[in-house]
């Protein structure tokens, strides 16, 4: 089963998503993480491309967020 999508979300749909579920959980308890299929030895084939267009993403994400919600 393959569990990945190929569409790499942009950094802003990342900290929507992030930003919806912040009004239920506190931020102390959120991190980022890939999708699943990054794993060595996985049956996903994944694109070196792709892979890193999806990291560089959520950690542009992640940057926003700190800066949106310091602390």
């Amino acid at each position: 089963m393959d569990c990945r999508g190929a569409q790499v979300e942009e950094p802003a749909a990342i900290v929507a998503r992030v930003e919806q579920a912040l009004r239920h959980v506190d931020a102390a308890r959120v991190s980022l993480n890939p999708d699943c299929g990054f794993a060595p030895g996985s049956a996903a084939d994944i694109p070196v491309d792709e892979a890193y267009a999806k990291l560089r993403n959520e950690a542009l994400a992640a940057r926003m967020l700190r800066d949106r919600h310091p602390g």
